[in-house]
């Protein structure tokens, strides 16, 4: 075994990736949970005939919505120096979340934000902060 001495540090780009997910992540970066695949669990075996079609969660519609938001948000802060509170200033271009308010409410100062969007069937609050930690507050 080699002393400390005759041991050096391999620099990263040298080497190839090795990981792997069962979901595409699209990126060489797994700590992106917008890019995690969904789970859904079901007692029938699939491809039977009582095989059930996957049907996304509302709230994790919202929180993609909300995501774009904080990558449009760290664009704006990198060429401005500070957040907007707002929604036109950033290039929205992901299609509203189904049953939810839009364009998002945004506070901001120039070091932080939160984006938010409200539910309407029961007023549950779905946000966002500059940390990109996405939470929802059930009513």
């Amino acid at each position: 075994m080699a002393d400390a001495s005759q041991r050096r540090k391999v620099r990263q780009e040298t080497l190839s990736e090795d990981n792997w997910t069962w979901s595409p992540q699209w990126i060489v970066a797994m700590h992106y949970p917008e890019k995690w695949g969904f789970v859904q669990f079901s007692t029938f075996f699939v491809g039977s005939a009582n095989d059930i079609v996957y049907a996304m969660n509302p709230i994790d519609s919202a929180k993609w919505a909300l995501r774009q938001v904080y990558y449009w948000q760290s664009y704006y802060r990198a060429a401005h120096n500070a957040y907007t509170s707002d929604p036109a200033q950033l290039e929205l271009g992901t299609p509203p979340p189904d049953g939810f308010s839009w364009p998002p409410k945004i506070e901001a100062t120039a070091h932080q934000f939160r984006a938010e969007i409200t539910r309407l069937s029961d007023s549950s609050v779905v946000w966002i902060t500059q940390d990109g930690c996405c939470r929802v507050e059930h009513k």
